[in-house]
């Protein structure tokens, strides 16, 4: 359910791991406990001017028994964290970062939290947003700052300047700075987040995002993967652990002149680069697909087919109870757009015969009820991919 990934960590608890402790408007279903009218935002801890400090507990208890417990105390009035007058003024567009990604987390209120690999600063870091800088608070995920968006990107999309520069001994700070396209949108709104040179659509179907918030695209240099050939930049669209209720709807532009034959749009997982759709727009130029996740979208072209080896059948040991397990076995290795289960089977003896692909295993298997007769029989496996590649391979067992 995309209602359990958003109130388990979103993306939004620093470090990775956590409950939402929070729930907005009308949200459903409701996990915590709240004296908040079940119509109102649930969580919401509010402090006004000239109110005395309070102190904030929060405990966990697990199944066992044990209590972990956390209280701090909030002031009202408090000083945020020193900032430093904006010192990028670039206007080329931000191209990611030559090591590990940036990301970001929208947070309620109408913030933004930027987040940073720890390893691209040793000694600190200053993160720039629009002509506001901070400098960037050390914490499990990285270095991170929080940013108010500017209303400037309420329901239209911006170039938001983005910098970072490494806080160290070197007489000059190294900087890296560019600008990104960012929208902040409600929670009912339908939208689309497009950049300036229409090479990328992002659509939102009202209701999609669970609550009020921002997202964010820029470009990133084009690279191949493993049987797939890229087909010129891809895009990283954040928040991309922000889970979505209803898909959203990705376009990304080839190169003027690229064939669109065998191309798909996929989006980088840990498990590499993995298919999401392929409606080619033939006119524009372009292909779609809808995504549950956010993150990083390219355009690949499969134009290698599935790897199929027919492996031996296990040995006919007479009538299995309570049913047959004897099946004919197939390994197929796919590493571009995914096996097209409707498209691949077995054929036995010039006959289609039921098949089933198991995607943990790698195989096509054919399990008939009763094993055939004995005696040298023919087989034709078909193996397709999402691209069309098709592969037919000979055996006999």
């Amino acid at each position: 359910m995309p209602e359990e990934e958003y109130v388990y960590d979103s993306g939004r608890v620093t470090g990775g791991k956590g409950l939402v402790l929070w729930s907005p408007e009308g949200f459903r279903p409701r996990v915590l406990r709240a004296d908040a009218p079940a119509g109102e935002a649930a969580g919401t801890i509010t402090i006004r001017p000239g109110d005395p400090p309070r102190a904030l507990e929060v405990w966990a208890r697990d199944l066992g028994g044990g209590v972990a417990a956390r209280r701090v105390v909030l002031r009202p009035g408090a000083a945020p964290p020193p900032a430093l007058p904006g010192w990028w003024r670039g206007k080329e567009p931000w191209s990611g970062w030559s090591g590990p990604s940036v990301s970001f987390a929208s947070l309620p209120g109408g913030f933004v939290r930027v987040t940073v690999p720890a390893a691209t600063a040793k000694d600190g870091l200053d993160i720039q947003i629009c002509a506001e800088a901070r400098h960037a608070t050390r914490a499990p995920g990285g270095w991170s700052a929080t940013f108010a968006v500017p209303e400037s990107a309420a329901a239209r999309t911006v170039r938001l300047p983005l910098a970072l520069r490494a806080v160290g001994s070197a007489p000059a700070p190294r900087a890296r700075g560019g600008f990104v396209f960012a929208r902040r949108e409600p929670s009912g709104a339908r939208f689309e987040l497009a950049d300036a040179r229409g090479k990328l659509r992002v659509g939102f179907a009202p209701g999609a995002l669970f609550e009020d918030a921002t997202v964010l695209a820029y470009a990133h240099p084009g690279s191949g993967a493993s049987g797939l050939i890229a087909l010129g930049e891809s895009w990283q669209v954040e928040p991309s652990r922000h889970p979505l209720r209803v898909p959203a709807r990705v376009w990304l532009a080839a190169p003027p002149g690229a064939s669109l034959d065998r191309v798909g749009l996929y989006r980088l997982d840990s498990g590499g680069w993995q298919w999401i759709g392929a409606d080619r727009d033939s006119a524009a130029g372009a292909v779609a697909g809808n995504s549950w996740r956010l993150g990083r979208f390219g355009l690949f072209r499969d134009a290698v087919g599935p790897r199929v080896t027919l492996l031996k059948p296990a040995a006919r040991t007479g009538r299995a109870r309570p049913y047959s397990r004897w099946a004919v076995e197939a390994l197929v290795k796919e590493y571009g757009s995914g096996i097209d289960t409707r498209s691949s089977w077995f054929e036995v003896d010039g006959r289609r015969v039921p098949t089933e692909w198991d995607p943990e295993a790698g195989r096509l298997r054919w399990r008939p009820s009763r094993p055939p007769k004995r005696g040298k029989h023919a087989v034709l496996i078909i193996a397709t991919d999402r691209s069309g590649n098709q592969t037919r391979t000979r055996g006999s067992f």
